[in-house]
């Protein structure tokens, strides 16, 4: 099941932030964007659109982070590119990205869980990142 936006909403008030048009507006497009890594320029460009209006982008930030803070929104960077986020409701999963094309696959955690538990085994090091991106090139790219 997906968040909604009025979830997103309820959780912003209960950290105490003012409720905007703005702030509305992101949080629609999250929900409608639930299996999308948007980067904070992809967001406020679809809020700016649904508004039909500028969005300050301290706006955006701010209210990345609540989220963020609040469970809702995984934060990834892609290389060396802007981070990207998505929401926490999509299956636990890392990322494979193309540093050629960019495309990006989506692997099961349960892939890399068999990685992480290795590396544990071999250098006694467990894993904490509860997310990242592994670049490297694809097959298509590679030919």
């Amino acid at each position: 099941m997906h968040v909604t936006s009025d979830q997103l909403v309820a959780s912003l008030r209960g950290k105490g932030l003012r409720i905007t048009a703005s702030r509305r507006a992101i949080c629609r497009v999250l929900a409608e964007s639930h299996d999308e890594h948007l980067t904070a320029a992809d967001l406020g460009a679809r809020a700016e659109a649904e508004l039909g209006k500028a969005v300050d982008q301290s706006t955006i930030y701010r209210t990345i982070e609540a989220l963020e803070l609040a469970g809702h929104l995984h934060h990834v960077h892609f290389g060396h590119g802007p981070g990207v986020v998505h929401l926490v409701d999509e299956p636990e999963h890392h990322h494979i990205v193309c540093e050629v094309c960019g495309r990006t696959e989506d692997i099961p955690f349960t892939e890399v869980s068999r990685l992480l538990d290795g590396l544990e085994e071999r250098y006694g090091f467990r894993g904490g990142s509860v997310h990242f991106a592994l670049m490297g090139t694809c097959t298509t790219c590679t030919s």
